[in-house]
Order: C-alpha cells, then sequence, then structure tokens
C-alpha cells in the first residue's frame, strides 16, 4: 500500500486545508503529489517556524495532525535561499538548480495565498521509530534547521534528509527535471528519484510534467 504527500496552495490559512473545507478544489489547489515521501524541493519551502498543529473532528472523535505552512511569497524566498545548502548537501547528486528553477515557476503560475505540504500519511507510516510520528517529525525539523542556516551537511543529515524525509533512493542519482517533457525513454528509478525531489502531477498539470 502506498501512502501520499499532497503540496497544497490556497487562500485557506491553515495545514490540511483539503480536510473539512469546502472552499478547496482538489483540480485547482493541490499542486503536486508524491507517494512514500515528501519531497526534497517541497521541504526546501519551509523553515522551523512554519511547523503548525491542528485538530480536527467533532468534540470526542478529534484528531490533531501536524504540517508545515507558509505564505506562498515566502516559499519562494526559502527555496532560492536553500539552493546553496541544499546543493552542498546533495553533493555528487546535485546540483538541482534547474529543479529549483521549475518549482519556482510553478509557484510564481499560481494565485493561492498559503501553501502546505499534507504530509500526515507519511508522517505517521514513515516514522524510523515506527507508527507513533514524532520521531518523523524530529528529523523533519531537523532538516528545516539545517536549511535555515543551521549545522553541516553531515552523512547523517543527508540520509535522514534524503532516506527517510524525501524517501529519495540516493545510490540512483537525480535525472534532469525536464526528463518527461524531453524523452519517453528513461529508467523508473530515474522517474522515481524525481518525483521525490519535486512531485508528480496531481490533476493541474506542473512545468515538469
Amino acid at each position: 500500500m502506498s501512502y501520499a504527500s499532497y503540496l497544497c496552495c490556497c487562500d485557506t490559512n491553515r495545514i490540511y486545508p483539503e480536510y473539512q473545507n469546502p472552499a478547496f478544489d482538489s483540480s485547482e489547489h493541490t499542486l503536486a503529489v508524491c507517494f512514500d515521501g515528501v519531497p526534497v524541493l517541497w521541504v526546501a519551502m519551509f523553515r522551523p517556524g512554519d511547523i503548525q498543529e491542528h485538530t480536527f473532528g467533532a468534540e470526542g472523535d478529534e484528531y490533531s495532525a501536524w504540517a508545515p505552512l507558509t505564505t506562498r511569497e515566502q516559499a519562494l524566498v526559502n527555496l532560492r535561499q536553500s539552493r546553496d545548502r541544499l546543493n552542498l548537501l546533495l553533493g555528487e547528486l546535485g546540483p538541482l538548480d534547474a529543479h529549483l528553477e521549475m518549482m519556482e515557476q510553478l509557484l510564481t503560475e499560481v494565485t493561492g495565498t498559503y501553501i502546505t505540504a499534507s504530509l500526515d500519511e507519511i508522517a505517521q507510516v514513515f516514522s524510523p521509530e515506527g507508527y507513533e510520528g514524532p520521531g518523523y517529525r524530529a528529523l523533519f525539523e531537523r532538516v528545516l534547521a539545517y536549511l535555515a542556516g543551521e549545522g553541516e551537511p553531515t552523512a547523517e543529515l543527508r540520509r535522514d534528509y534524503l532516506y527517510y524525509v524525501a524517501g529519495l533512493d540516493d545510490e540512483v542519482g537525480i535525472a534532469s527535471p525536464r526528463i518527461y517533457l524531453d524523452s519517453e525513454d528513461y529508467e523508473e528509478l530515474e522517474a522515481f528519484n524525481m518525483a521525490h525531489v519535486m512531485g508528480d502531477c496531481h490533476i493541474r498539470p506542473t512545468p515538469w510534467a
């Protein structure tokens, strides 16, 4: 069974805007999807102070979840400021300059005020500590701290970011962001890694697929 994360952008100032929100239109407000991870560049849109919690459901049947949330304009700033530290961390797997440019293009083409990564399915299942979630959150926040300028690009951090948080296979390499646009002849694992760097098309098109 696969578990998904979603990159959402709309005018709702709340994490998981797709839940209990009749104003949310998935065909317009869900920008991309990823299975079994939260893509590298989605994470780079956020910083430690962007993590929020929210409780859903009616009294007696409540559920609390966490996720990052920021404005679309700030997400663009964060992406651009992440470039050098991302490339330093990825080493021979990078650089991601072309990927960042396409992701920036996506964020400039949409009109929503807020952007969030709906990641609860991933956090609950892919925590290194099992099905509890806080282990994944700790790794996620550690990565955000690195992107904000804290710490060094250690092998442990690289593993936490690429493998545990993003779900990427770092033994394969990262293909050009034009992999789907320029050719139909590409390796399955190349496509897998592309999805875990940028995400896949959900309903609306993206600049890369």
